[in-house]
């Protein structure tokens, strides 16, 4: 899924690229990593109505009985009773893109797959770090679920920039947790990307579950409630120009304080981004206005606030929170009334 939205008279509409099998008016679907259950009414591929869409056909779907406010990007859609799970752990054949520096055991990335984006710490499994230019095992643990299977690809992207740093293939999607030096598990994840189907490993019974501390001492996050989504969702219907935080409060029903204690949930677990007192934004937006900026710096050797206003054809108060945020990510430096990048990239 990459947008949901309602249209008066027809109610909840969500749009995406439909990976695998087929979709018809009448299936009855479920919603990760949520679980809400749905049925879809209607099938659209190109503003055409089709009874059933195929794998590889971009698709909107009209949903009966949920909320758009309660789905967001990244959301998947499978059939009731499918067996694809939210996972935390994810075992997988990384390689990092020479010129990068190397990732050290316990990093904190962005894990990216189809349309959603996962905070994360990288766990090298063959050794402290996976150097520039070169394959290697790694566990990804993850703050916020993702609901990869077997063979779909990653993308690994430092937090601040966001510039991609590698990428890989999952091999395990419901990994145990575990550390480097296990030859058995090594062999075993080998012999997965050789494509061969090794012997299971024991199940544990927490598999699935969310972890209470990390191996470098720090206490991981529980996750997220439905409350948090619904908030991440709006705030990412907001795009490019987010509503001040009491207005998003109220907009989600919720009140001052407790709007503030899920922001700041949703800031850890990297589903929103803190520009400016009383002001989140959703991380892709964030993200592409960063870009915008990244590049306006790169072509004049600098930026203003009316020139940023003006090129995104924004506000002064989201330009100026923007530039804000910049320099405080040290992705530029104010020199005077202008900003320029700290480092040519």
């Amino acid at each position: 899924m990459d947008r949901s939205f309602t249209l008066r008279g027809i109610g909840t509409v969500v749009t995406g690229t439909l990976w695998q099998g087929s979709i018809a008016a009448g299936d009855h679907v479920t919603v990760l990593p949520r679980g809400l259950e749905t049925r879809v009414r209607s099938v659209q591929v190109h503003d055409r109505a089709l009874e059933r869409a195929s794998a590889g056909q971009r698709v909107a779907l009209n949903l009966a009985g949920v909320s758009w406010r309660e789905m967001g990007r990244g959301d998947l859609l499978v059939p009731r009773g499918d067996e694809l799970r939210p996972t935390y752990h994810v075992d997988a054949a990384v390689a990092i893109e020479p010129g990068a520096r190397p990732v050290r055991r316990g990093e904190r990335v962005h894990v990216h797959h189809g349309t959603r984006e996962a905070p994360g710490r990288v766990y090298p499994l063959e050794g402290e770090s996976l150097r520039p230019g070169e394959d290697g095992l790694a566990q990804l643990r993850l703050e916020a679920p993702l609901v990869p299977e077997r063979g779909d690809r990653v993308i690994l992207r430092q937090l601040a920039p966001p510039d991609t740093i590698g990428g890989g293939e999952v091999l395990d999607a419901t990994a145990r947790k575990h550390g480097a030096g296990r030859e058995e598990v090594v062999a075993r994840l080998r012999a997965i990307e050789r494509g061969e189907e090794p012997a299971e490993a024991p199940a544990a019974a927490a598999e699935a579950e969310h972890p209470t501390a990390s191996e470098d001492g720090a206490v991981d996050q529980p996750p997220l409630d439905d409350e948090d989504l619904r908030l991440a969702a709006l705030l990412g219907s907001d795009g490019r120009e987010p509503r001040a935080d009491p207005d998003l409060a109220e907009a989600a029903g919720l009140s001052v304080v407790d709007a503030g204690e899920r922001l700041k949930r949703l800031t850890r677990a990297g589903q929103a981004v803190r520009v400016a007192r009383n002001q989140h934004f959703h991380p892709e937006p964030l993200a592409e206005l960063e870009a915008q900026v990244v590049a306006i710096c790169e072509r004049d050797g600098e930026a203003t606030l009316a020139g940023v206003r003006d090129e995104l054809g924004t506000t002064r108060k989201y330009a100026q929170a923007l530039l804000e945020h910049l320099d405080a990510t040290k992705v530029t430096v104010r020199r005077g009334d202008t900003h320029a990048l700290r480092r040519r990239r």
